[in-house]
């Protein structure tokens, strides 16, 4: 029988993310006899729920695991494997088990960069992180993500324009779409090489606090983190939060003072995170390790090409194939001066703000003034509004209606 089996049975014995697989991984060599065995050293620090998942000598559910991963079109990667050991080598409690599907990367040869960052970002946060993004991916590194809606996102759409490598980690089975906005990019990042991996189970829903688990391997399985945008309680800064721990590089963008959005990536600085404004600044940290893997002067060219192309909005996304998405992504050739009309799927506050937008730029204090709201009901529809492309923030966190120009 395969050691896969015995694999997903020690998984499913401890649970996704337990700490004890530090010293079991380290100590143990067959997991087979691992399987057989009737006691367990003290040192493991075992729970009680634990020993007794372990004394069940029961395969079934784990194969039956094996079978249907593998009916979704993905496979299993476990420690016995190169690419796990390229991905999380070093790694305090790394995973047991591994859901991918997509291909066997190349994960030693060339730098993997983590970009990650806010929802609730500003436009400014939106166009650095697409720049950068286009930019590592050009510039030879595999760019990974969590995929989730926002600058993760904005990220993986910029890179894969680039024909970028990329690894998104999923907070859920590898057979559930979450989240659905971004299901199109998924599917793009496998079409182009790319690879989703996840700690879960077929079948295992999106709970809340499978993010800090899924956040660890981020950006363990990365040489450096980057933050491009994010306020004070960020999932991005729980990233760089591991990634600190885990002895890896953290990068972060510079923002404007006081704005909320900017915060938190602000603070990463103060503390010691490495400033950058271009992909050469990050790619310039792996000149010597990976010395014939990166382009500095293709990444510049894509870092430029991301300043000029139109983003799909989540509307389109949703509503377009794989197929049609490149077609969305070329640079808007009509100079027309009407505002997007504010998007069906707003709801009624959405509608409302948008409504109270004109041509002079307003903060979000002024709106929520007028609309007699509090600022976070503003600001929360003002952000939605910006991921549907239908509102703008300019200089001085002041927002108005997007044109088509």
């Amino acid at each position: 029988m395969s050691t896969t089996v015995y694999w997903i049975w020690l998984q499913q014995a401890l649970g996704e993310g337990a700490h004890q697989s530090e010293a079991i991984l380290r100590s143990v060599t067959d997991v087979k006899r691992l399987y057989e065995a009737t006691s367990y050293p003290d040192e493991w620090m075992l729970t009680d729920k634990q020993r007794k998942a372990l004394a069940k000598k029961d395969l079934s559910r784990a194969q039956q695991i094996r079978e249907r991963t593998e009916a979704h079109g993905a496979w299993v990667l476990t420690p016995e494997d190169e690419l796990y050991t390229a991905l999380f080598e070093g790694m305090y409690a790394p995973p047991v088990v591994l859901y991918a599907k997509g291909a066997r990367i190349d994960a030693g040869g060339c730098p993997r960069i983590a970009v990650v960052g806010t929802r609730h970002h500003d436009e400014n946060g939106r166009r650095i992180t697409r720049q950068l993004a286009a930019g590592l991916a050009a510039g030879g590194a595999v760019l990974i993500s969590g995929g989730a809606v926002g600058l993760d996102s904005e990220a993986l759409d910029a890179a894969l324009n680039e024909h970028g490598v990329c690894l998104s980690f999923q907070a859920c089975g590898i057979d559930i779409d979450y989240p659905q906005a971004t299901a199109p990019l998924r599917e793009r990042l496998l079409a182009n090489g790319g690879l989703l991996l996840t700690e879960f189970p077929v079948g295992k829903p999106a709970y809340r606090h499978h993010f800090r688990i899924r956040n660890r391997l981020i950006s363990a399985a990365a040489d450096g983190t980057l933050v491009t945008q994010a306020p004070r309680g960020s999932g991005a800064l729980i990233t760089a939060g591991w990634a600190r721990e885990q002895g890896k590089d953290v990068f972060a963008v510079p923002g404007a003072v006081g704005v909320p959005c900017c915060e938190g990536s602000n603070e990463l600085l103060k503390d010691g995170a490495q400033l950058v404004t271009n992909a050469a600044d990050i790619l310039m940290n792996y000149v010597e390790r990976y010395p014939f893997a990166l382009h500095f002067d293709a990444a510049l060219a894509a870092e430029k090409r991301a300043l000029h192309i139109r983003r799909a909005t989540p509307t389109e996304i949703a509503q377009t194939t794989v197929q049609e998405l490149p077609a969305l992504q070329v640079a808007q050739v009509r100079d027309m001066s009407a505002p997007v009309p504010c998007p069906e799927e707003a709801d009624e506050t959405g509608k409302r703000v948008y409504k109270a937008l004109t041509g002079t730029p307003q903060t979000v204090t002024e709106i929520a003034r007028a609309l007699a709201l509090t600022s976070a009901e503003v600001l929360s529809a003002l952000t939605e509004l910006e991921l549907y492309g239908a509102v703008t923030c300019t200089a001085g966190q002041r927002y108005t209606r997007k044109t088509d120009s």
